[in-house]
């Protein structure tokens, strides 16, 4: 597990290298010199660099770099065999001018259907309902073979599914790219005197020749072709510091330097989190970034290397004060929620440790919540320790609200629901372990929560039934300061003034 000032080094040296003269989309697109944030599954990428025994280093090295060819490899064959890739290039053809293009994100199959957007709500429709045309480009997560790519597979002319390839040939041409890239870092390396700066830059060339640094390239050129078609004032994606999302900026602006770029930051940002709280060089930044809400605004503002970009709240989908009903004191005081991420990992994690809390405090009940993207069956396929449970474990199939009001505390490690337990009175425990950075989401509430490392932390805490819970009221402003109301006019009043400047 990273230390903290091993993370603050990698951030640093990846920075370096992106700070370098002459920056390419190349280089940019490289995901590994990204550093997104503190979590350890997003540092597992890292942890390499500081191995000490030399065959265990060359042997994860090989290892990772065999993985990253195969990876190339099956793409360059779904380039050949995936017919979709034609049939993306003429629905692309026949898009309609807009207003507004929103790079979003498909995570299941169903959201093709709806009219609301998973991140940015219900924004498309009211820039439609105020007279402003927009676009919604979409990433493909779902992991689909043959993905619904047109407008009218989706049953929706607003919404086009990118594909997860284009054509060989484009394909190739994009690989060369990232090749000559790999060339110069390893020509950097050769040169450098200090040792471990050495083995980053060796790294960041293997790290070059990905799938995902291959994938940063495909989807601002895919983009881009949907900027020359519909011509856009404005394109707004979500921003976490990921580089698609830079190579997005610089692509769109090559078509068009008129366009503003927009970053959304749609989520929690966390203690350390890094590279959506710093800038890189000109035409790689968004103009402005907008954040789901105010304590979001405070965090960037705040952050030194984020070079002045203006910040402002475009507000979320997500607001918490209509949704979440306060539970109250009620019979529950030895009922807690545990909320653990979409991560198997975190999962794990999360599930085993309050499985040793409830054999060790049988008359506290203990309510599993699943994230969305899994399932009970298929965790308990997976692992046999989840087939036979104790009676005080439940695994909860109710909505969040009703498992809210069954509640009266809630354990959590970097889950953001623990945002909405909070608006909805629950007392949380975070789960730290002590050989690792933090990932607690509210980590800026100091009150209103309790830490535990043990068991017998818990065991502690259930029994004397106190802990850190005082001050509620600030606690519950600042979630609800995290998520709060979309601002449509924020936009269409941005939208006014190009019009009016043109």
């Amino acid at each position: 597990m990273l230390k903290e000032n091993q993370y603050s080094e990698i951030t640093r040296l990846a920075d370096e290298i992106l700070f370098s003269s002459g920056l390419l989309p190349a280089r940019v697109a490289i995901v590994w010199l990204h550093v997104i944030r503190e979590h350890p599954v997003f540092l597992k990428v890292y942890d390499i660099l500081y191995i000490e025994n030399k065959f265990i280093f060359h042997y994860r090295k090989i290892l990772r770099s065999v993985h990253n060819r195969a990876s190339l490899f099956k793409v360059l064959v779904k380039s050949i065999l995936l017919s979709p890739v034609t049939q993306w290039s003429q629905v692309v053809q026949q898009l309609s001018t807009c207003d507004v293009l929103l790079v979003s994100h498909l995570l299941n199959a169903e959201q093709l259907s709806q009219e609301e957007d998973f991140y940015f709500a219900d924004l498309a429709v009211k820039l439609r309902e105020n007279g402003y045309k927009s676009q919604v480009a979409i990433l493909d997560h779902t992991g689909m073979l043959f993905p619904r790519l047109s407008t009218q597979d989706c049953n929706n002319p607003h919404k086009l599914v990118l594909p997860r390839t284009l054509s060989l040939y484009e394909e190739w041409r994009n690989l060369k790219l990232l090749w000559i890239e790999y060339k110069s870092l390893i020509a950097k390396s050769d040169v450098e005197i200090n040792q471990f700066k050495k083995k980053v830059l060796r790294y960041s060339a293997s790290e070059a020749l990905s799938s995902s640094s291959l994938s940063s390239l495909r989807i601002g050129e895919q983009v881009q072709r949907i900027v020359k078609i519909t011509k856009p004032k404005i394109i707004i994606t979500t921003h976490e510091g990921h580089a698609w999302e830079r190579v997005i900026y610089n692509a769109v602006r090559e078509s068009d330097p008129n366009i503003k770029c927009i970053g959304y930051t749609h989520a929690p940002i966390f203690e350390k989190q890094h590279a959506v709280k710093r800038s890189l060089t000109k035409g790689y930044n968004p103009d402005v970034i907008y954040t789901s809400g105010i304590v979001q605004k405070k965090q960037l503002e705040n952050a030194e290397l984020l070079n002045s970009i203006p910040v402002e709240v475009l507000g979320s989908g997500r607001f918490l004060g209509k949704h979440i009903k306060t539970t109250g004191s009620k019979n529950n005081k030895l009922t807690c929620l545990v909320i653990p991420e979409g991560i198997e990992s975190e999962i794990n994690t999360l599930f085993q440790f309050s499985l040793k809390c409830s054999l060790l405090l049988p008359k506290v009940k203990f309510i599993w919540r699943l994230h969305p993207m899994f399932s009970f069956e298929k965790l308990s396929s997976e692992n046999g320790m989840y087939k036979t449970l104790p009676n005080n474990i439940i695994l909860s199939n109710k909505s969040l609200q009703e498992d809210f009001e069954a509640c009266e505390w809630v354990l959590y490690r970097g889950s953001s629901a623990v945002i909405q337990s909070v608006v909805a009175g629950l007392k949380p425990i975070y789960l730290h372990s002590s050989d690792e950075m933090k990932i607690d989401p509210i980590f800026e509430i100091k009150n209103w929560k309790s830490e535990v490392e043990t068991v017998k932390d818990v065991q502690e805490l259930f029994n004397s039934g106190a802990g850190n819970y005082v001050d509620y009221s600030q606690a519950k402003k600042y979630c609800l300061d995290m998520y709060t109301p979309l601002d449509y006019g924020l936009l269409v009043d941005t939208l006014r003034k190009m019009n009016s400047n043109e």
